[in-house]
């Protein structure tokens, strides 16, 4: 009798622990809870549609640097659909330019929106090596830009100008 009873107490006792763990449980559920209300809604459809224009807003922008080249026949620009698929964006459909300088092809291929460190990222590359332009806050106001950013490890972040984009261009185009 006295094992059953002891058994008894320890059942009992294993029971209100337990119940004292579901307890806690339920209450950081509700805490969870409580903090995902007080959070603001993130509208991915619209972060895509914000990361497409600045995409568009890249391709203007180089095009103008290019639109005499681009007149004279010079360089001839192609585009191409690609899939890109990110967590949070899903999977959705960009834009690749490419450009033909001769025999040499360059191209220019937009990476992703969720990217560490920037607001995206389009790379520029061609068989002799590769550019890397991403879009950051403006340190003065909240304006986005475009920069061209070196690589690892003294990381620099260079304005998109017509002059760094031709050197830029040309690097990658004679290796």
């Amino acid at each position: 009798m006295f094992l059953q009873q002891s058994n008894l107490r320890k059942l009992a006792k294993v029971l209100m622990d337990t119940t004292q763990y579901i307890k806690q449980f339920e209450e950081f559920l509700s805490q969870k809870e409580a903090e995902g209300r007080d959070q603001p809604v993130i509208d991915d459809e619209k972060i895509k549609e914000d990361w497409l224009a600045k995409i568009d807003e890249f391709y203007s922008l180089i095009q103008k640097f290019l639109h005499d080249y681009l007149e004279e026949g010079k360089i001839v620009k192609e585009w191409k659909t690609i899939q890109l698929s990110e967590e949070t964006l899903g999977e959705y459909e960009v834009k690749q330019l490419i450009l033909k300088i001769g025999n040499t092809r360059i191209v220019f291929t937009p990476i992703g929106r969720i990217i560490l460190g920037a607001l995206g990222r389009i790379d520029m590359s061609s068989d002799f090596g590769s550019v890397r332009f991403v879009i950051v806050s403006n340190e003065f106001n909240a304006e986005l830009i475009w920069k061209i950013i070196t690589p690892p490890p003294e990381v620099l972040y260079l304005d998109v100008t017509e002059e760094s984009f031709f050197e830029a261009l040309m690097e990658i185009i004679n290796g």
